[in-house]
C-alpha cells in the first residue's frame, strides 16, 4: 500500500489552535484544508466591526493561511468557499446583503 502523501500544518498563532489541536490549514498531497477562520484580525488582535468588514477579514485570514502553502497556494484555487452567519444583537444576519458582498456575490472568493 503506498504511504500518504507528507502533511503541512499551518497555524495562524490563534491561542485556540494549542488549547483545541487544530491548525488553520493542512496541506495533503495537492490539497489545502482551512478552516476557523473568522473576522478576527491577528494582527491587530481586534475583531473586525460589522458583519460585512468581518466577512472580508476572515477571507484576509484566508489568504494569509494560503500564502503559507509551501507548493503554492492561491484565493483562485479555492473550490469551496462557505460562510456562516448567525443571530447578531437579536437579529438574523443579511447573509446575501453583507457577507456576500465580501465574498464577491456569494459565489466567489
Amino acid at each position: 500500500m503506498p504511504s500518504p502523501p507528507p502533511k503541512q500544518l499551518i497555524s495562524s498563532g490563534s491561542a485556540f489552535e494549542a488549547q483545541i489541536g487544530y491548525s488553520r490549514a493542512v496541506v495533503s498531497g495537492d490539497w489545502v484544508f482551512v478552516s476557523g477562520c473568522t473576522g478576527y484580525d491577528y494582527a491587530t488582535g481586534q475583531l473586525a466591526t460589522g458583519i460585512a468588514d468581518q466577512a472580508d477579514q476572515a477571507l484576509r485570514n484566508v489568504a494569509a493561511a494560503l500564502a503559507e502553502v509551501e507548493s503554492g497556494g492561491q484565493t483562485g484555487d479555492v473550490a469551496r468557499p462557505a460562510k456562516v452567519a448567525g443571530r447578531i444583537a437579536g437579529r438574523a444576519a443579511r447573509r446575501n446583503d453583507d457577507t456576500g458582498w465580501a465574498h464577491g456575490g456569494g459565489d466567489a472568493l
